[in-house]
């Protein structure tokens, strides 16, 4: 073995109960390892840095967990051993292969593999990765053999349906196989490949012997906030042990890793409080240190004295080296000798520093694990490596076009076939061409339609291509009667999901052309001009205000007279306002009244000061029954008082069911933290700190009665106790928080510079 790994496999090895696996093992990692260390290192990308141990650590995890007594008896031949081996190989070293642009490494490191390693045969056709182990054969078999039907829930929005192709069901298996034996996990993915779905499917299958705690991560992030989070869910035992109540485990999921800010020595504050707990398992309590006592711990531990008031030595090395890391030194900085440097350059300056508030003691933090995503896009892109190396990472791509096709066509054709809406069987025969021509538009826009500097919301992921089928969803056989109108309503989500984000005349005009070649190549035997004849309008109120159904606009004439009834309706019951109601000031609302009917809505209105967007935003919101919240400045506002008003509403919309429809432009924004809090909630539902534990008390109780009234569990914390909240996202901590989200919708607006 090369010394470089050789202690750590070698000390993994002696763990090993049976002396013939720890013989095979010795023989397959020195058959194996270096090989892939040698290549790993320059031929192949990874979506984020990783460590060579970090690939060993993981391959450790994996073995443990597969070979066990029942793929593994003591009496099994060798090659079985080899057979798991190769297997958990595969995955340790390419988990973290993605596919960019021009080159897809999983497709790489399967020629380098096959053609290299040839004792164990994988199938013919797709890659290594496609593959897994059967139990009882000891064949590999496609992933697709393990996926269930899936049954679609129309109660559930589709941004938090999970459809399993064999990407995901592979990913899922892992999960499952690490998170077992407590190994933290991480998913990196760009935005919108699915990591939160992921997520969210695999904590919905958890016992009730499990508690999940969400913590979303922003810029703004701080060690201080994270312990908050990291304490709440904790009850003290014995001494200063902690854990989870009575036998639970805990996890904590942290999404969006890498968006806390870097300090300009290079360190984060929260990823410093991880390692520590990853490390130690333990954090220390939140104290105050000040710099006399910081001078006096760099002086005794230069001179190498023992211990002077009750602080030692080895408390001091590590509880100094914590405070920097948090305090933006760099412990590596510290341990290297640069402590006079510290004394002179800072401690000297500040009359008293706090790394956390109260006592000199540690907490060992027991029963807990960790899982999170991470966009590798954005944010700081990477973490440190002292704490990626405890994550055995997975990379999630963009699903391929064969997945696409077996997620939506699923998706639609259940909708289709749903004998409740009775639709026309020529209707449910267009699912597949609707389906290839979505998938089609999507992939040809992500070519022509480039993120640049001004266009830097030309990015389009699989919350797109959900948020055109949630339109179709939304159709029933009053719309559908002829193939022409599935296409025209086709047409229209398009135009409405891609369309609306195109801000210049040419980007639309070819985005137009696109459309319309798909529709030729996807639909050749219907009439070109009855799907393209304007207006295309689709609603909410075509059937008339306070009859919501989804229903096509047969004329201007008609949306006129709709929009005029609401506006003069609105005058009468809300406040006066006096709108000229001409073609673009119609379609917009029926734009904005479409996003306020969908399940978790959300809409950016950018245009000219005086254009109308507040007043129309408000017309739209009353054709749907919102109400109107939004934060009135005065001097002082900060951003407690934003998060005390939108607890105000939260309660309001989870407590009493009040649609809500929550309006802020940009000159109420004041400082940028807002916006922290606004992408929080529309991203989570979560806002850190927003209740107080009294106020989470008052709303578990203003919710128990309907709970038992609902024959629900009544049981704090778990995702399927409160009412009108969805029950695919367990990783809330109470229900409120995500009725809130359902049933409370945000419109942002921006003035555009002339």
């Amino acid at each position: 073995m090369h010394l470089h790994y050789y202690k750590y496999v070698t000390s993994w090895i002696e763990t090993r109960e049976d002396s013939v696996e720890r013989s095979n093992l010795i023989i397959l990692f020195d058959k194996y390892i270096p090989t892939c260390l040698e290549n790993i290192r320059t031929r192949f990308k990874k979506i984020t840095p990783i460590t060579e141990t970090s690939h060993l650590q993981m391959l450790c995890h994996l073995l443990s967990c597969l070979l066990n007594p029942t793929n593994t008896p003591n009496d099994c031949p060798k090659e079985w051993y080899e057979l798991y081996f190769v297997f958990c190989c595969v995955w340790a070293f390419g988990s973290a292969m993605f596919q960019e642009q021009a080159v897809d490494y999983r497709l790489e490191f399967t020629k380098w593999w096959v053609n290299e390693f040839k004792t164990v045969k994988f199938p013919t056709g797709g890659t290594v990765f496609d593959y897994f182990i059967d139990s009882e054969t000891k064949q590999f078999l496609p992933w697709s053999e393990s996926i269930n039907r899936f049954e679609l829930d129309p109660d559930t929005p589709l941004q938090a349906v999970l459809v399993h192709t064999s990407e995901s069901i592979r990913i899922r298996y892992f999960l499952n196989l690490l998170m077992d034996k407590r190994k933290p996990v991480m998913l990196v993915g760009n935005a919108g490949c699915g990591k939160t779905v992921l997520v969210s499917d695999k904590f919905a299958s958890l016992s009730d012997n499990y508690i999940v705690t969400t913590i979303p991560f922003n810029f703004y992030t701080t060690s201080e906030m994270l312990q908050k989070n990291f304490e709440k869910p904790l009850e003290k035992k014995a001494g200063r042990n902690y854990g989870p109540p009575g036998n639970k485990k805990l996890i904590y999921f942290i999404d969006d890793l890498n968006m806390p800010e870097v300090d300009s020595y290079g360190t984060v504050q929260p990823h410093t409080l991880i390692r520590q707990h990853l490390d130690y398992n333990h954090c220390t309590d939140r104290f105050t240190v000040s710099a006399r006592l910081i001078r006096t711990c760099c002086f005794h531990l230069k001179t190498g004295w023992g211990i002077r008031n009750g602080i030692s030595v080895v408390w001091m090395n590590w509880g100094l080296g914590m405070y920097l890391d948090g305090t933006g030194f760099s412990s590596a900085d510290y341990n290297n000798g640069s402590r006079d440097c510290l004394v002179h350059r800072q401690f000297s300056e500040l009359p008293e520093l706090r790394y956390d508030r109260n006592r000199l003691t540690l907490k060992d933090i027991h029963n807990c694990q960790y899982l999170s995503c991470m966009n590798p896009t954005a944010g700081s892109f990477t973490i440190n490596p002292r704490l990626q190396r405890h994550f055995c990472v997975f990379a999630i791509s963009f699903p391929g076009t064969e997945s696409l096709t077996m997620i939506y066509h699923t998706i639609l054709s259940q909708h289709l076939s749903n004998a409740e809406y009775k639709f026309p069987a020529v209707i449910i025969r267009l699912s597949e061409n609707i389906v290839a021509a979505s998938i089609a538009l999507h992939y040809k826009l992500t070519q022509i339609f480039l993120p640049t500097a001004v266009k830097f919301h030309y990015i389009f992921n699989l919350r797109d291509i959900s948020n055109v089928f949630q339109g179709l969803l939304f159709s029933t056989n009053d719309c559908l009667n002829h193939p022409c109108d599935l296409v025209r309503l086709w047409v229209h989500e398009c135009q409405r999901v891609y369309g609306d984000k195109l801000i210049e005349e040419k980007d639309i005009d070819s985005f137009m052309k696109v459309q319309i070649d798909i529709f030729k190549k996807n639909f050749e035997d219907i009439d070109e001009s009855i799907v393209f004849e304007k207006p295309n309008i689709y609603c909410h109120f075509a059937g008339g205000i306070g009859e919501p159904k989804y229903m096509p606009i047969k004329n201007w004439t008609i949306l006129s007279k709709l929009l005029n009834e609401a506006m003069s309706s609105y005058n009468d019951l809300v406040a006066a306002i006096n709108l000229v109601l001409f073609e673009d000031a119609m379609t917009h609302i029926c734009r904005i009244n479409r996003i306020l009917e969908s399940p978790r809505g959300s809409s950016l209105l950018v245009g000219v000061g005086g254009s109308g967007k507040q007043s129309l935003s408000r017309l739209a919101a009353f054709i749907s029954s919102l109400e109107v919240a939004q934060i009135h400045l005065k001097k002082g506002y900060g951003v407690t008082d934003l998060k005390n008003e939108l607890s105000s509403l939260y309660m309001k919309s989870g407590l009493k069911n009040v649609g809500i429809m929550f309006l802020m432009t940009d000159a109420q924004v004041p400082n940028e933290q807002f916006l922290v809090m606004i992408n929080d909630m529309l991203a989570s539902g979560e806002i850190p700190e927003m209740f107080s534990d009294d106020e989470i008390e008052n709303v578990i109780t203003g919710v128990r009665n309907e709970v038992k009234g609902a024959d629900w569990k009544d049981q704090e914390g778990d995702p399927d106790t409160y009412p009108r909240m969805e029950k695919s996202r367990p990783d809330t901590t109470i229900g409120i928080r995500n009725a809130s989200r359902e049933g409370m919708t945000t419109c942002l607006i921006l003035r555009k510079q002339l």
